[in-house]
């Protein structure tokens, strides 16, 4: 008997999952910092590598927490009465201040420019040149029609906003964006739902900034047997964007729980592959299946770690060429990386990004029950460097709900990198404080933050 595969949202879910959080008023008050100037020939943090200056501006992975250009970061923060506030952390002076000239506003209206009618819509900004783009992606509320997904923009400084443009309601916006030559390209689902098809097409749209055209760059086809494909943007090359494929092919069932889950993963086929900015032409660069390798792009090349047996080793594509260079070969041989008995696979060892020449990776290395008998997990990191193989441990790292993770990476601009400097709990809230950090002080693991003054703060749920 073939297993009927769920739905689309539930590979997104399960490849990307943002945390949960609300905010609360931070101790400062909204007239207490000067609001910024934001224009002034802002440019990216991501690299631009190609002539239409496409790069990303919006993170697949971590999505929610916003767009980044070389003056600060933009970050919309949602409250639980269904509205939402953009704010934006200024790297000059380390403060966190709305996207709002007015001192006297209370930032909770429409009457404010940083104030954004969110219910019912998943919000994320968008950077480009000295424009903000809000992709508001639909969600289906029980019991309420759902509303069109959309576009807003608005200058850098959060005034003359306007609709840009309004998707059908059979689309879907996924996570991560890519902006350049006057457009932004998105990741989308359409729904279909008549007498010849029932199903999802996954595409990407191509959106004019200056007009609000819209138009189909590219979709993902099905073939026989195929019972579900997924896209995602994973980064921009030289000539083209680099997108990933999920397929789910047809599979047996099994009242075994293990065999079933084994034949599922050998029925999914990863494919990272180049696609012209053109839509026309594709250039495949991996294909695995199952849970076998583990991939993320660096702006230059793809650097997998590919897993066999217990052990695993790491490899790097360049786009352009398609050469194939491994960088480190078996990982349990290496003196620096911890020996433990949790296994070397993609759950426990897997790549988190990029600092310059390094890949940084992290390490579940241990696994036991903590004296209030709750599962204790703990966390490592390396730097690896992609040219010569050096591998650095990064020791930093947060203790939160019976777990050691290292410090996540927000963005980075020059040689300072924007950090979760902090998660903490005090008095039953867990709060997540954002600082900076050099790059050579993170590597070197000294905690030498500069914490931002937040005006809202961010609470995990």
């Amino acid at each position: 008997m073939k297993r009927v595969i769920a739905s689309f949202l539930l590979m997104s879910i399960l490849l990307y999952i943002p945390s949960c959080r609300s905010y609360g008023s931070g101790k400062s008050s909204a007239s207490s910092l000067e609001q910024p100037s934001l224009s002034d020939n802002t440019t990216h943090t991501a690299p631009i590598v190609n002539d239409l200056d496409y790069r990303i501006a919006a993170r697949p992975d971590v999505i929610t927490r916003g767009s980044s250009s070389d003056k600060g970061f933009f970050q919309i923060f949602s409250h639980t009465d269904g509205y939402s506030n953009l704010m934006f952390i200024d790297y000059a002076t380390a403060q966190q201040v709305f996207v709002c000239s007015s001192p006297s506003c209370n930032h909770k209206d429409e009457t404010c420019s940083s104030y954004i009618e969110s219910d019912g819509y998943t919000v994320f900004p968008a950077v480009y040149g000295n424009t903000i783009l809000l992709v508001y992606n639909s969600l289906n509320q029980w019991g309420n029609a759902p509303q069109a997904s959309k576009i807003e923009k608005m200058d850098i400084n959060g005034l003359d906003r306007k609709l840009l443009c309004t998707f059908s309601g059979n689309i879907l916006i996924n996570d991560g964006a890519v902006v350049g030559d006057g457009r932004i390209i998105l990741c989308a689902t359409k729904l279909l739902s008549n007498a010849e098809n029932i199903g999802t097409v996954p595409c990407l749209l191509s959106i004019d900034i200056g007009t609000g055209e819209c138009s189909d760059l590219y979709q993902v086809k099905t073939g026989n047997g195929e019972m579900q494909k997924s896209l995602f943007i994973r980064g921009v090359s030289e000539s083209g964007f680099i997108l990933k494929t999920i397929t789910i092919n047809e599979y047996e069932e099994s009242d075994d729980a293990g065999i079933a889950m084994q034949n599922m993963q050998n029925a999914t086929v990863h494919r990272v592959f180049e696609l012209s900015f053109d839509g026309q032409r594709e250039k495949e660069l991996l294909r695995y299946t199952g849970s076998t390798c583990f991939e993320e792009y660096s702006g230059r090349e793809l650097v997998y770690l590919s897993f066999d047996k217990n052990t695993c080793s790491l490899y790097k594509i360049n786009s352009v060429t398609g050469q194939k260079e491994i960088i480190i070969k078996y990982f349990d041989t290496v003196p620096s990386i911890r020996k433990t008995e949790v296994p070397l696979t993609s759950e426990n060892f897997f790549i988190v990004g990029f600092i310059d020449d390094y890949v940084l990776i992290n390490q579940l290395y241990q696994e036991h029950y903590d004296a209030q008998k709750n599962i204790e997990l703990l966390y490592t990191q390396y730097a690896v460097n992609t040219e010569t193989g050096e591998v650095i441990e990064i020791t930093l790292s947060n203790y939160l709900m019976a777990t050691r993770k290292p410090i996540n990476i927000i963005a980075q601009f020059s040689d300072t990198l924007l950090v979760d400097a902090v998660e903490e709990v005090v008095d039953g809230i867990t709060y997540r404080r954002p600082g900076m950090i050099s790059v050579d002080d993170y590597l070197k693991s000294k905690g030498e933050y500069i914490m931002i003054e937040q005006l809202v703060e961010e609470k995990l749920s």
